[in-house]
């Protein structure tokens, strides 16, 4: 998880017992457009998923990748926030596959490849 504060960013790494613990989340992101909706879950998801939407997908994208940021309440109504956090990336060459969010969170699919390199942006 990585949380924006000031003009820096930090990166914390999920203890252990929050990723495999007995009662660890799924990761499950959906966005609704106009036209599609856009599913990104974990792999193991993928067949509960298909029996209850009851369609194939368009596309299924492998090997990707989540970076998250948490953004504090003062970030809401600061101009240019997610500009900071997207130009270096573009600046890398880093392509993300999608990009998600709520009010306080911010999340960018990409490759798997390209996550130390997003990092380090």
């Amino acid at each position: 998880m990585l949380r924006l504060e000031g003009d820096s960013v930090k990166m914390r790494r999920p203890r252990p017992d929050e990723r495999h613990g007995l009662f660890a989340r799924r990761y499950l992101t959906i966005t609704e457009g106009i036209r599609e909706i856009t599913l990104i879950i974990e792999q193991a998801m993928l067949e509960g998923v298909h029996e209850a939407v009851g369609e194939r997908p368009a596309r299924i994208a492998r090997g990707i990748a989540s970076l998250s940021v948490s953004l504090s309440e003062d970030n809401l109504s600061a101009p240019g926030v997610l500009y900071r956090l997207l130009q270096p990336l573009a600046l890398q060459g880093v392509n993300l596959a999608e990009v998600a969010s709520t009010t306080t969170e911010f999340h960018v699919y990409l490759a798997e490849d390209d996550v130390m390199l997003a990092l380090e942006s």
